[in-house]
């Protein structure tokens, strides 16, 4: 692996195109004069150990498509200029410790930005309530963080997203319904948040995302009764986390319908009644957490026929 600091006099490599550094250990600041690199596409910096804050320089690469700084131990800001670089598809600054606001000015990038991700960082605030005018988002990833207030609607504008992962922050409100205008939505994940719900109109909303493959509403505030319209949602899902909420009243059996289950989580909540009827239609299941309810009577004999519940889940 290379060790050290990134040379400053990489700039005399006036004409290179990519530079991937990434998983090594190398140490100190990321050198402003990268920033004179004027033809390189790819800068691939991730898996190291620098320190110090993002070069604004960065922002002089106008022919740059992807930057990956992920999982490093850069603080401060990330840098307005990072928005004048209007090639820019792949911007990847997940796991780091950059603090401050969303930065407003990646929403210059709507013609480009594909794959943003911001996760494990202490960036906080409110996000802006037109981030949805990143229409060509594919992959939104800004989960861990400190980020509040209510999911912005707009979001339901960026039609190509495929995955979104907004968990462990302290969003509030409802849950908007947008997300069912997200005809190619994978996997949504809610998960550790302060969100809420009155009518469950959302979940009926996702019935249109027939891709979907998994679902994190785990540890919010959701309450009363899981609705019957669960079992319209896709029947490619895969997994379904409820765990830790305050929902009350049966499972509904058509829950049952959604035959892909693989992993459904509805631990500690205040459900009740019994559990004979729609187990064994999950033949896939392979985790299953009940843990902490009020429900009643026997474990039917087609969850044995069907699958192991003695396994840990987490969700």
């Amino acid at each position: 692996m290379l060790v050290g600091q990134i040379p400053p006099k990489l700039v005399s490599l006036s004409k290179l195109v990519t530079l991937d550094l990434s998983h090594n250990k190398l140490v100190g600041q990321i050198p402003p004069n990268l920033g004179f690199l004027l033809n390189m596409t790819y800068l691939g910096l991730s898996h190291n150990m620098l320190v110090g804050q993002i070069p604004p320089n960065l922002g002089f690469l106008s022919k740059l498509g992807y930057i990956n700084l992920r999982s490093n131990k850069l603080e401060g800001s990330i840098p307005n200029e990072l928005g004048q670089l209007l090639s820019l598809q792949i911007l990847l600054l997940g796991d780091n410790y950059l603090s401050g606001d969303f930065p407003h000015s990646i929403l210059n990038l709507a013609a480009s930005l594909q794959y943003l991700s911001l996760e494990v960082n202490m960036l906080g605030n409110v996000l802006p309530p037109n981030i949805g005018d990143l229409r060509g988002l594919i992959e939104l990833t800004m989960s861990d963080n400190m980020f509040e207030g209510h999911i912005p609607a707009s979001l339901g504008n960026a039609t190509g997203l495929e995955v979104i992962d907004l968990s462990l922050n302290n969003f509030t409100g409802q849950i908007p319904n947008i997300f069912g205008k997200l005809p190619n939505l994978t996997s949504l994940n809610l998960q550790s948040n302060q969100l809420e719900t009155r009518d469950w109109e959302f979940l009926n909303a996702l019935a249109n995302c027939h891709s979907l493959k998994s679902l994190g509403l785990a540890y919010n505030q959701l309450r009363e009764s899981i609705p019957q319209s669960v079992g319209n949602l896709s029947n490619k899902l895969e997994k379904l986390f409820l765990t830790e909420n305050s929902l009350s009243g049966q499972v509904p059996h058509s829950i049952g319908n959604l035959s892909a289950l693989n992993q459904l989580a509805l631990g500690t909540n205040n459900l009740s009644g019994t559990i004979e009827r729609w187990p064994g239609n999950l033949k896939g299941l392979q985790l299953l957490n009940l843990r902490s309810n009020r429900f009643t009577g026997q474990i039917p004999p087609s969850i044995s026929k069907s699958y192991s519940v003695d396994k840990p889940l987490s969700g």
